[in-house]
């Protein structure tokens, strides 16, 4: 399924980032630029086989979903192709191994309906090439008539064709839902009906997030090993106060306007800088888990108020006037700043994040936004303007800047974040990442860095949850991520093809399965042991026909 926004945000030139949350068990995508920035959530029901995309934004987008499929006509499987029939691959020549076309289903009102239906098998030839011909049982055969496809639909979405759903008009918000189903049925309205009741029960996405995300939750606590963790990179200490606006000697005053400046004694996501951002600048309300919020309603006998539960009181150095700005209760900034007593919480050994609304004046030039640190030594941390119409990050010797990319007389809103663990810093600037040393930091760093170990070990352990509970063993090429070969270095074929196809080796499907015992992910394994089972009188049969055994 393709999901087409208007306008794109994925052009290129935008912000993207494209995220794996291990822990809620979903993706995230963040695209766009300036106020077109939009959030998505894609994610698998952890209690159906339902999958969900949820889209948000400030700024109103047209969506549609296109059903795409790339089985449009009966196919025949000829040369290196037939890898993905692997029992085949050296069959008599008489024997032709083809594919049929899916069907497009005339569906209910404003839903898609697709499926695969095998009307035939090659199970009963196989049978009777082996010699086991009498052994064949049409009820057992695994093959015929099994019918795999979907549903979809979406909110607030009409059908625009047969394989199209599209949003009337441009919309803030949608969610749409992909109902699978696999079975065997003997006819396909038979079929029709149980993926319509599964999309029925289970179409509530909020609910479906809500129960996945505590699923992989539990999931996850069920058991973990960590090699070992990076070293932090600890902020250097010092006694300096906390300042806003001003530097240690009073210089690099910041001039403008500040609605808020918030601080967190930890590095937030960025989903969260985006929620921060998107409540807009006249929001003056402390966030439940901000370490400190400072804004400017009331300033009385040179203090300026912390709206959380700590005595992080502010005291205004100079001259900040309290005053009225289209609306908002803001402090103008004309030539002085705050300070903030010296504590230990200011140390952040957990990391931090920084955040607020500036509007700098056209003479602001390099201005301090947030400083503890030694004027001109690199003793500390700040977040400023540096070199004028910009933002710096600086932690110790490290520094990071998004340069030209801070406008004047207008409102923006800027956030700083500091993982002191990965050593990762970032820089906001309306909810997009403007500037970041992710790439260089010790996380992705060289071969030797022994956190790769709980990073290969903790995605592996993701990759057989999501294929652990099927009704069959997990496929030892490929599991269930199978894309179009060439874009990983492979043939030019379908999506569909997968080298040594349909078969399970024992010597290879074994391998994702020796983990799980010692990890607790029991129920992963079952799938496996009814494999073996169910084919077991067919085995015993086989034996005794061939070698009287």
């Amino acid at each position: 399924m393709r999901v087409s926004l208007t306008p794109n945000p994925f052009v290129k030139g935008n912000y993207f980032r494209q995220e794996l949350k291990l822990e809620e068990g979903r993706i995230e995508i963040t695209a766009g630029k300036d106020k077109q920035v939009i959030t998505l959530r894609i994610f698998v029901d952890a209690d159906s086989p339902v999958i969900h995309v949820i889209g948000e934004s400030r700024f109103p987008f047209d969506v549609s979903a296109t059903f795409e499929t790339w089985r449009t006509n009966k196919k025949i499987l000829r040369g290196e192709e037939l890898d993905s029939s692997w029992t085949m691959k050296n069959a008599p020549s008489n024997v032709v191994v083809s594919e049929s076309p899916d069907k497009i289903i005339d569906s209910y009102a404003d839903t898609i309906m697709w499926c695969h239906r095998n009307e035939n098998s090659v199970v009963p030839y196989t049978f009777q090439h082996q010699g086991l011909g009498k052994f064949y049982e049409p009820q057992n055969d695994p093959l015929l008539h099994l019918t795999f496809g979907g549903m979809i639909m979406g909110k607030p979405f009409k059908k625009a064709n047969q394989t199209s759903i599209k949003t009337e008009k441009p919309v803030n918000q949608f969610q749409i839902q992909i109902a699978t189903h696999t079975a065997q049925t003997d006819t396909i309205l038979e079929w029709q009906n149980e993926v319509r009741k599964i999309m029925l029960k289970n179409a509530n996405s909020k609910k479906a997030q809500s129960r996945t995300t505590e699923w992989w939750k539990k999931f996850w606590n069920k058991s973990w090993v960590f090699v070992q963790e990076n070293e932090k990179k600890n902020i250097p200490i010092n006694l300096h106060p906390l300042r806003i606006g001003r530097d240690s000697s009073g210089g690099n005053l910041f001039k403008g306007y500040v609605s808020r400046i918030t601080i967190f004694d930890k590095p937030l996501t960025e989903s969260e800088i985006l929620n921060l951002f998107n409540s807009g600048v006249s929001s003056h309300f402390p966030e439940k888990d901000a370490l400190a919020c400072w804004q400017f309603k009331n300033l009385e006998s040179n203090k300026v108020q912390n709206l959380t539960s700590t005595n992080f009181e502010g005291k205004i150095i100079g001259e900040i006037i309290s005053t009225n700005l289209n609306g908002i209760k803001v402090g103008w900034f004309k030539s002085g700043g705050i300070e903030i007593p010296n504590d230990k919480p200011f140390e952040f050994r957990n990391g931090f994040t920084f955040e607020g609304w500036i509007m700098p004046e056209k003479t602001a030039g390099a201005a301090r936004i947030i400083d503890k640190v030694t004027a001109g030594i690199d003793d500390g941390f700040l977040f400023d303007t540096y070199p004028g119409k910009s933002l710096r990050l600086l932690v110790g010797n490290d520094n990071i800047i998004a340069k030209d990319c801070l406008p004047e007389s207008k409102w923006s809103h800027i956030a700083a974040t500091y993982d002191p663990l990965s050593g990762i810093m970032k820089i906001y600037l309306n909810g997009v990442v403007v500037a970041s040393n992710a790439e260089k930091s010790e996380i992705s760093g060289s071969d030797k860095n022994i956190s790769h170990i709980t990073r290969a070990y903790i995605l592996q352990r993701w990759i057989s949850a999501c294929a652990g509970r099927g009704n069959y063993p997990i496929k030892f090429n490929g599991s269930i991520f199978t894309v179009d070969p060439k874009h990983v270095g492979g043939p030019d074929f379908d999506p569909d093809w997968r080298r040594w196809g349909d078969c399970y080796w024992w010597q290879n499907t074994r391998l994702p399965y020796f983990p799980m015992l010692p990890n607790g992910d029991f129920e992963f394994t079952q799938p496996l042991f009814n494999f073996y089972l169910k084919n077991l009188d067919i085995c015993k049969a086989r034996a005794k026909h061939y070698y009287d055994a």
